[in-house]
């Protein structure tokens, strides 16, 4: 079962992991969801659990300290679901009440409650740059709502099935793809008008587009990709997918999720430097230490990643530092599937180097130094595996 999923996730290649994840000091406890508007400033949303209501807390030095934003009380058993400030002090909330969305005009100091247009069904936000927005639930129909103010005043749009996401390139323009259970849209108007683009799969729940060209829709039974504007796609990772973004279109990120009789990974953060061809989990800074249970990321522009976690944690990424090209002399291993030798080739290159072979869940099995041309795995159990190179370099490999 193991080496079934392995084979369609991962194709043997070297990848450079040289900053992970840094945990940043201050905890949150039930964080829901994440947005940072710039690199310094953002908002973390928390739920309701037993008498402790919906909190809102924002910070404006990259996540160092935060402080708590004072909201209405909008009742227990709520939680925020997304988040979106402008530059110019206006904010919008959306909770999984369908009455209960809330906007602000100075930055928080007060907030007046918004009708977005669906009685019976709570849905999501979601914002451009200049101020249109739409409304979003996952009902069956008269289910998409938009606005040009803000937020201010919302208008209804279009029946669908069941929506799950929207996006837009870049948060700006006209073109924008919007995300059902059985299908994928296109505007090029503003959302004015949509267009089916394909009906593949089922069960998506988000989508991201890099550019006309290239983009990436997540679902349950993994991640899939297209190169040519949606009328093909290719499974990238057998993973459930519930978040994505890329900086380019080689560099992405996915929160990854996987469940098996064998295995078990829960909200794992994935980096794929190859267009989302090959994907391997990212970890704690100086550590092995795997970051499961995420629940949300938030890039706010192409330097600078932030994630929250379901045990209170937030973690920051330098995207830069963690992005490295692949060596032109690259170091391999062989064979793959190894039974008790792994085998390594550019010898000079690593000699005297010290290793740490970790699970996908990011435990460390064994270590130790590399002195000669082999590393002896005979005591591993059957799986995969991630040999890691002076915390730098990682490769993967299949013990039988």
């Amino acid at each position: 079962m193991i080496k079934k999923i392995i084979t369609s996730i991962l194709f043997i290649t070297t990848l450079y992991c040289n900053a992970q994840w840094l945990q940043l000091p201050q905890e949150i406890p039930n964080m829901q969801t994440v947005y940072f508007n710039d690199v310094n400033t953002g908002y973390i949303g928390t739920k309701s659990v037993d008498e402790t209501l919906p909190k809102l807390f924002k910070t404006v030095d990259g996540g160092i300290n935060w402080v708590e934003i004072q909201l209405p009380d909008i009742g227990n058993y709520t939680k925020i679901t997304t988040i979106h400030f402008s530059d110019n002090n206006i904010g919008f909330l959306t909770t999984n009440d369908q009455l209960t969305s809330l906007r602000t005009t100075d930055n928080g100091q007060s907030w007046e409650q918004i009708f977005c247009g669906s009685e019976e069904y709570a849905g999501k936000a979601y914002f451009k740059n200049d101020g249109t927005g739409f409304y979003y639930t996952d009902e069956i129909d008269n289910n998409l709502f938009y606005t040009d103010n803000w937020g201010a005043t919302w208008i209804s749009k279009g029946d669908f099935y069941s929506i799950h996401d929207i996006y837009f390139l870049n948060n700006i323009g006209d073109i924008g793809y919007l995300q059902t259970e059985w299908s994928t849209y296109k505007t090029v108007d503003n959302g004015q008008t949509w267009q089916e683009i394909s009906s593949v799969f089922e069960g998506h729940g988000n989508i991201f587009f890099y550019n006309e060209n290239l983009g990436f829709i997540g679902s349950h039974s993994g991640m899939y990709k297209t190169i040519n504007s949606g009328n093909n796609w290719s499974l990238s990772t057998i993973f459930k997918t519930t978040d994505i973004h890329f900086i380019n279109e080689n560099v992405g990120f996915n929160i990854g999720s996987l469940y098996t009789p064998d295995l078990i990974i829960y909200g794992h953060i994935y980096k794929t430097l190859d267009g989302g061809e090959n994907w391997v989990p990212m970890y704690k800074m100086s550590n092995s230490e795997n970051i499961d249970y995420i629940i949300d990321f938030s890039f706010p522009d192409s330097t600078t990643g932030y994630a929250i976690a379901s045990d209170g944690h937030i973690y920051k990424l330098d995207v830069a530092a963690s992005v490295t090209t692949l060596n032109k002399n690259k170091v391999t291993i062989y064979p793959i599937p190894a039974n008790d030798i792994l085998n390594i080739n550019n010898i000079k290159e690593l000699h005297d180097s010290s290793y740490q072979i970790v699970d996908l869940t990011g435990k460390i099995i064994t270590k130790g130094t590399i002195t000669g041309k082999t590393i002896n795995i005979d005591t591993l159990a059957k799986g995969l595996y991630l040999l890691q190179i002076d915390g730098k370099q990682t490769l993967k490999f299949i013990k039988e």
